[in-house]
Formats: structure tokens, sequence, C-alpha cells
């Protein structure tokens, strides 16, 4: 008898990419890995899947998604297995399509008849879903769950990367080597690989000395992990003297300082998640009033030279994992070894190579690193490759950012590729989309004279020529290019980037709007805001049902946007999670809603979704939807 440990991954989303014929559907719609017992095998080295529940059932036997304190039901769950090669693995599912997100991923461990669960998530940016799990043990069989909402399209095709790696603690992984930092100065964090060592699981340790008698206020906020939660700790002792609020991500508390008492802070999660996010502490007050962000854009570019503190180098050949997480963070996909730097020095390391083309006198440049041949793959030096080559089949690397952002600019270098078009594609807050697509010729090849390299203006939707072709793009209806969330860079073969560039403004992530928004424009404009949606305030809306004989009125708010849903009342503008919803009598007129804002700096910056809907003669009719930031 087996007695290894078997662990399960049910993924509510998705079948292997290419339709391998034991994932096409079964007689009836339905595919065959739609129950446990048909889990599909897949390997665990970083190869893009194509994920499609689009006929999946859910099941009374699927477990539930245990990501928060009462698990709830995924929709037409699929399922895939993996052996473990190394002790951490990092799963993703990136939306394809119409859908707006990559759906719930759970990770589990035991049989078809019964689970334990170890890690579960959701697209907290209504993005792609990212999970990671330190936790594994090489050579053990693990399955995959991963879930769609029953609101919108939400079930269809995802791309699905399950990659096994090492993944080490981090330095601050305990008290004695909390990481200092000054009051308002915002510090970014992974708690990936940290252990589990109190009430929270994944912590890492940060500390702040006082510097008055008064009080202090700490903000964390996390783009993956939902039960972000901390506690404070001060001087010797070990009981908390603070426990945060916490809120989809977001978690703050205040509590009384002292001068020349040190605060320990311990962030983690209240469920089994790891991942990355930032936080802020400030003295004398809240942070709102005491910290000064000048109100002005603040424009970084990063040339892949140092980590993310600005001083450690990067060497050439070296892997990038958490290196810049306090800027990004960087996943790639496809048949390659991931992300890794490039000297471009032509008196360099690099200078024998076979990459002669990438030797533009730039400094570092990021690859995607060949995985072809075992000579490619050599390190002698632990996470560092003797040999750093772009691979000729290319993939994609992904920069999802700390905040959201406007890009500026990148630099493309070599990325031409016997006519094949490589593409840049930005998704903002509310997962829409502009796609540059660069064709081949654009930069032309250094070791034939030519340039060689070119950038890529991420401003602007005209026409850019380059070197021997033109770039062109196109985007989304109402893409929003200054809060971008994620910048996909999609190489159709060998090439490298450079110096990306971005800006961020303070004050638009502090600033509570409610923006109409009416997709293809078949909804009535008859859903409107009277006042701000400010933390401590009341939000008031209005929604105008005079179209209509005496009937309901109902104003539903969601966590993701929809483009437009067609149904028999209109464009659906709303989905994904269900927040709340209000609904009264009208008498065919104008009806008015009041909600009250937490006063929560938990909240700052939170986005939701809301649309109104009226019914009576001549029937239901769904109104333009308001998108929503609770702010200031």
């Amino acid at each position: 008898m087996d007695h290894k440990r078997t662990f399960l991954i049910a993924l509510s989303c998705g079948t292997a990419l290419g339709h391998a014929p034991d994932a096409r559907p079964q007689a009836g719609g339905a595919p065959v890995n739609d129950a446990c017992s048909g889990a599909i095998e897949i390997p665990c080295d970083g190869t893009p899947f194509i994920a499609d529940n689009t006929f999946a059932t859910t099941l009374p036997s699927d477990p539930r998604f245990e990501c928060d304190v009462l698990p709830v039901f995924g929709a037409g769950t699929i399922w895939y297995r993996f052996t473990a090669t190394q002790s951490a693995v990092r799963i993703l599912s990136t939306p394809m399509g119409d859908l707006t997100d990559g759906g719930d991923l759970a990770l589990l461990q035991g049989g078809c008849d019964g689970f334990t669960s170890l890690r579960c998530t959701r697209p907290l940016t209504g993005l792609s879903t990212r999970l990671v799990s330190s936790e594994l043990e090489p050579g053990q069989e693990y399955y995959i769950e991963l879930a769609s909402s029953l609101l919108g399209p939400t079930q269809g095709e995802r791309l699905l990367t399950v990659e096994c790696l090492n993944i080490d603690p981090p330095s601050n992984d305990d008290r004695t080597n909390a990481i200092p930092f000054d009051f308002c100065e915002p510090q970014a964090f992974a708690t990936t690989g940290a252990t589990s060592k109190s009430s929270l699981y994944n912590t890492v340790w940060y500390v702040v000395v006082g510097t008055q008698f008064g009080s202090m206020q700490c903000q964390a906020f996390s783009v993956d992990i939902e039960n972000l939660s901390f506690t404070v700790t001060a001087g010797v002792g070990t009981s908390p003297i603070a426990f945060s609020t916490t809120f989809f991500g977001r978690a703050y508390a205040d509590w009384t300082s002292y001068e020349g008492v040190p605060y320990f802070i311990e962030i983690g999660s209240t469920m089994p998640d790891e991942g990355i996010g930032a936080l802020i502490v400030s003295e004398g007050g809240g942070i709102s009033g005491v910290c000064d962000f000048g109100g002005s854009n603040t424009c970084t570019t990063i040339g892949f030279e140092t980590q993310d503190d600005g001083v450690t180098p990067l060497v050439n050949g070296q892997e990038i994992g958490s290196d810049l997480n306090g800027f990004f963070a960087i996943t790639t996909s496809g048949a390659n070894a991931g992300a890794v730097t490039y000297s471009s020095d032509p008196g360099g390391d690099n200078t024998s190579s076979s990459d002669g083309d990438l030797l533009v006198d730039t400094g570092n440049l990021l690859i995607l690193q060949n995985n072809n041949n075992a000579t490619v793959l050599q390190q002698s030096v632990p996470g560092i490759f003797d040999t750093p080559n772009d691979d000729p089949e290319g993939g994609a690397i992904r920069f999802e950012f700390m905040v959201p952002a406007a890009p500026m600019s990148l630099q493309l270098v070599d990325v031409d590729n016997d006519g094949s078009s490589n593409q840049v594609v930005l998704t903002d807050v509310a997962g829409r989309q502009r796609t540059y697509t660069v064709p081949d010729e654009w930069t032309g090849d250094r070791s034939e004279g030519e340039p060689g390299m070119g950038t890529l203006d991420l401003t602007t939707l005209n026409s850019q020529p380059g070197f021997g072709s033109i770039a062109t793009s196109s985007q989304d209806t109402a893409f929003d290019d200054q809060a971008v969330t994620c910048i996909e860079v999609r190489l159709a073969g060998s090439g490298a980037v450079d110096d990306l560039s971005w800006c961020t403004d303070s004050r638009a992530f502090s600033a509570a709007t409610a923006l109409p928004r009416n997709g293809s424009g078949v909804n009535p404009m008859s859903f409107g805001s009277w006042s701000r949606p400010t933390l401590g305030g009341t939000w008031v809306t209005s929604l105008d049902c005079s179209a209509h004989s005496a009937g309901g009125a109902v104003v539903f708010i969601f966590r993701s946007p929809l483009d437009g849903f067609p149904t028999p009342f209109g464009e659906l503008l709303v989905g994904g999670q269900p927040i709340f919803s209000m609904g009264q009598v009208h008498q065919g007129e104008s009806v008015y809603f009041e909600a009250p804002v937490p006063s929560s700096l938990a909240l700052l910056g939170r986005v939701a979704y809301a649309q109104g809907l009226c019914t009576g003669s001549p029937g239901p009719q769904l109104t333009n939807a308001l998108d929503i930031t609770l702010g200031f």
C-alpha cells in the first residue's frame, strides 16, 4: 500500500492548456475533472494551462472554500493534481476573455473522501488570483480547487500556472530580527515563506520607537492577503497591547505610546494566507492628519540594478523572486525558468555569450531564462544562473503593483521574432485593459548594426514607429490609465525588458468618489449619487423609477465590475461577490437610499460597484452603475 500523503487543489474555472484528451468534456458537457475523482495530473514547472469550467457543475461533495471564518461553496468546480518537486508552490489563475477575475483557489490536503484546507485565496483586486504555500513536502501528491461566482459571466477560460520552488523564510521571520522603520514612511512587507508563531499565520516583524507621549496608529493593506491582521507588543512584553481591525485586505489599530518605548508589529493573517503588502505608522494622531504625502506625483523608474531597498545590487544571472516586492510582485508564465537579470555591458560578464544582441550597454536587463538544456540551468551559486540566456520560446512577465499606478514607459530589447508580434497589456483596478502590439523588427537587432532596443510610451494610444515596424494599441471602454494594477509583457520569443517607469499620486487613493458608468449605453442613466462615500459619513443615492408604475426599487453593491452582461432587463454592470443591497417600494417616482459608511481607516481606498433596478410596469429595468471608492 502507498502510504504517501495526498494533497488536493480544487480549481473551479479550468481545464489543462491545449485541452488534452483527458480534459475534454464528457457526454452532457461536464468536463472529466468536474469531480475530485477525475482530477487531471499537471506538471509543477510553471507550464501554463487553459482552465475552462464553462460547463462544470457544482457538486454537493465539493469542499467549501475556507478563505474566511465562514466557509462558502464555489461554483463550477474542477480539479487538478500535481506532485511537489520542491518545498513551496505558487499557483496563478489569470482571467481570459470576458472574465473579470481569476476565481477562488484552494489548496487541500487529504483524499476525495475528506480534506484539510492548507491555503485558500480569492482575487482582492479583481484581477489574477495568486496562491502561495511554502509548507509542502517534495515527492508528495497535491490536488487543486478553483471556483467561480454565481453572478455574471464568471465561468469560462482562465490561464492556470502551477510552479514548485524553494522559498526561504524572510529575514524578519521572528521578533529578534524585527525591521525598524520611520513614522509616515510606507513599508513593504512579504509574508511568503514566513512561519506561524502565534495566533496569526505566516507572520513577519517590524518595530518603531516612540518619541513622545501620545498615540500611534498603524494601517496595513495587501493585494492578496484577504484576512490581513497584526498585533502590537511594547518593549520586552509579549502580550499584545493592540489588535488590528480587519476588512478585506486592510487592517488598522490605534494605541497609546510613550517616548523611548519600542513597539513591535507582528503582521500576518487570521487564515492560512501568504503574500505581499504595505504598512504605515503615525505618531501623535491619525495617519490622514499627521502624515503629509505631498499630494503630488511620485515617479519611479526600475532598471533592475538593485533590490527594492535601492542598495543591494542585483547580479548578473540572478533569479528575481521577492527582491522588488516593495514596488511590485513579479510572476512569469510559459516554458522558461523564470525572470532573471542579464548584464548588457559589452565588456562585462556576458561578452562571450550567445546573446550578443542583448549587449546594449544599459546595465541590467530582465529576461526569461532559457530552460532548454542542462547547461543554461546550471547554478554554481544557488539562485544565480551561471549562463543567463533569454528563452527563444518567450513567455510572459507580469508586474503587479502594490498600489494603483500610472505607467509611463517601458524599454524593450531585441524583441525581433521572425514575424511574431509581442504584446504589453495594462490592466486597471476594474479589470479593463489597454493592449500594445509590438510587431517583429520594431527594435531591430543589435548584432546586425541596428538599434536593438526601443522605448514604448505607455501613456498614449497613438501609433509608435520603431526601427522597422509600427507598434499599435487598443483599449477597453473606460480604461483608467491612472489606476493600473498590472503590466504583463508577453514575449513571442527571445528578448528583454528594461527601465519600467510609472507614477503614483497619493491624493488619488484618499478621495471618496462615486463615478457613473453605463456599458454600451442601453440602460437609462437614472441612478445618481447625492453625496460622496466618505469614511464616517452617509452615502446618499437616488433611483429614478418614474418610467414605471408602482413597484420595487433596489440598489445592489458588488465587489467587481462587468463591461455589460446582456439580460432581458438591460445590461448587468456589476458582479463577483455581493457586499450588500438596499430596497424599498416606489410609487412611480424617484426614491432615495442612505448607507452609513463606517469610520474605519481599514476601508480607505476600498472600491465597490453599485447598480440600481426598478420594477413595475412595463417591466424590470437595470440602470447605470456607480463605481465607488471609499475615502475622505
